[in-house]
């Protein structure tokens, strides 16, 4: 689920040093899950012509999830993937993203998450009709 921080510099710190200790006891899913939670930081506050670092940075954390079979940090690198392409108003791939996390949050059970993808989704859509 895409977080909007009101604050994001302490939440920036806080993940930077959850990153830093997951990294050094080797702890992949919070390495995983740091990553991605600095990536929706960098999407709040960038303008979006200055996001393309972080969507390569975000297509690493995804191969890394899929090698580590980490479902959740799967869903949640494809949200983070849809609302970056919705901010740059890319629409056929925050779509294309947005059904992604849909079908990994649905398998989860984690519905809350899936209606936001739902609502991204359609927002999408009819953007592009």
């Amino acid at each position: 689920m895409f977080r909007c921080y009101p604050n994001p510099e302490p939440a920036k710190n806080l993940y930077r040093q959850i990153l830093e200790k997951a990294t050094e006891i080797g702890w992949p899913r919070r390495r995983i899950d740091a990553q991605i939670r600095l990536n929706e930081i960098a999407i709040q506050l960038n303008a979006p012509d200055d996001l393309g670092e972080v969507e390569q940075s975000l297509k690493r954390i995804l191969d890394e999830a899929e090698n580590n079979k980490y479902k959740l940090g799967i869903a949640r690198c494809q949200a983070a993937l849809a609302s970056l392409f919705s901010k740059q108003k890319a629409r056929d791939e925050a779509c294309f993203w947005a059904t992604q996390a849909i079908y990994e949050y649905d398998r989860l059970g984690m519905s809350d998450e899936a209606e936001e993808m739902t609502s991204l989704y359609k927002s999408c859509s009819i953007s592009m009709s």
